[in-house]
């Protein structure tokens, strides 16, 4: 798929705000002692990763298949703090 230089200016700025995302979920999920707040935050986590790999796959000029959104429940989501998450936090 072929986007407009504007559509890939916009996404490649926006992707830097969703790992911004990613780490203050994974910073909440760990503070909150409520089980189904947590949950609800490792749901977010999963949704935002899953339109995270979405944008990837979209700005991938060798991607010319379509993209399909993968199944929410199907990935378990484990929160590491003592890891960095700076760099690639994309692909968990």
């Amino acid at each position: 798929m072929i986007l407009p230089a504007i559509d890939v200016g916009l996404m490649a700025e926006h992707l830097s705000t969703h790992e911004g995302v990613l780490h203050k979920l994974e910073h909440d999920y760990h503070k909150v002692k409520n089980p189904v707040l947590q949950q609800v935050i490792a749901q977010q986590f999963r949704i935002m990763r899953a339109h995270i790999k979405v944008m990837l796959s979209l700005l991938d000029p060798n991607q010319h298949q379509w993209i399909h959104l993968p199944p929410l429940d199907e990935s378990v989501v484990t929160f590491n703090l003592s890891s960095t998450t700076h760099g690639n936090t994309f692909g968990r």
